[in-house]
């Protein structure tokens, strides 16, 4: 049987920032024309009602396991089951937070982004916030 050779994109290459930007400018219109408003209020209104909503179950399910998990921990330490070294652990959170602050710049970078696409779809923008609590409140 013959082989046939497909000429198919390899999904390992990452997307590039102007591709998504293409896609973007193609998907939310900035002619200012009404139906762009309107297209840019709609996208903006459902991908902020989906991410509120997710982020409401999500937060309720990983508060319940964290919660518990502290919970079940400290009965545990309590009751003699373990023990904490807690100068080692004090030790391993100053670690962790010195590498926190070294990470403050990447944040910066990414807020301006944020910010930035904030900026040049202000209806979008607005859409989302909308949704988004609106996501939260029926979650």
């Amino acid at each position: 049987m013959p082989s046939v050779s497909t000429n198919k994109p390899s999904t390992s290459k990452a997307r590039t920032n102007e591709d998504n930007s293409k896609w973007m400018e193609t998907f939310l219109d900035k002619d200012g024309s009404p139906s762009a408003t309107t297209k840019q209020m709609i996208i903006g209104g459902v991908s902020g009602w989906v991410t509120g909503f997710l982020a409401m179950k999500i937060g309720k399910v990983a508060a319940t396991a964290i919660g518990g998990g502290i919970i079940l921990l400290q009965v545990a330490n309590h009751q003699g089951y373990i023990n904490i070294n807690w100068s080692r652990l004090q030790r391993d959170m100053n670690q962790v937070a010195a590498k926190v602050t070294e990470g403050d710049q990447k944040k910066k970078d990414w807020t301006a982004k944020i910010i930035h696409l904030a900026q040049e779809h202000s209806y979008a923008a607005v859409g989302f916030t909308g949704g988004f609590f609106i996501g939260l409140a029926s979650s």
